[in-house]
């Protein structure tokens, strides 16, 4: 009987830890989207926002009456909910840094990041030495460098 009060005691404790870790993700995304809106030179959508809206859709259309869909709906209202309630977003990098200490899937956030990041790096490697994207000859004549990009761009 011990021992299995101190399992429920444990699966409890789990729980409210992936409790508190989503509320700090959605959190943080929230201010991430925030940040995004406000120094964005261009328009951008909200992915969150779209794609719960979506999994919703799809479990809706289906007459689901699945837990999933709940949860689903749950999560959508707490992100809205932040979204509404968050007027600043803090340092970036201090929101990441956050994100990757949580305790249950921080390291695995850090991991994802750590990815796609030489994902990155490895296409503006490849974007250096691709035809289509050296540039140097053309900047020392920047109306040629427009004349150029608007002829490869159909606007001739």
């Amino acid at each position: 009987m011990i021992e299995l009060n101190r399992m429920i005691s444990e699966y409890q404790r789990r729980v409210m830890m992936g409790i508190s870790e989503r509320e700090e993700m959605l959190r943080t995304c929230a201010r991430l989207n925030i940040f995004v809106h406000r120094n964005a030179m261009m328009a951008h959508d909200d992915k969150l926002s779209m794609s719960l809206q979506d999994k919703i859709e799809i479990h809706e259309k289906e007459r689901s009456t699945a837990k999933e869909l709940e949860v689903l709906r749950q999560i959508q209202r707490q992100y809205k909910m932040f979204l509404d309630n968050e007027k600043s977003a803090d340092d970036v990098d201090e929101l990441i840094q956050r994100l990757y200490k949580l305790p249950m899937k921080g390291n695995d956030l850090k991991k994802a990041m750590e990815v796609e990041e030489r994902a990155r790096r490895a296409v503006v490697e490849a974007g250096k030495t691709s035809r289509i994207f050296k540039l140097a000859p053309w900047c020392a004549q920047p109306r040629k460098l427009v004349y150029a990009a608007s002829g490869y761009m159909g606007f001739n």
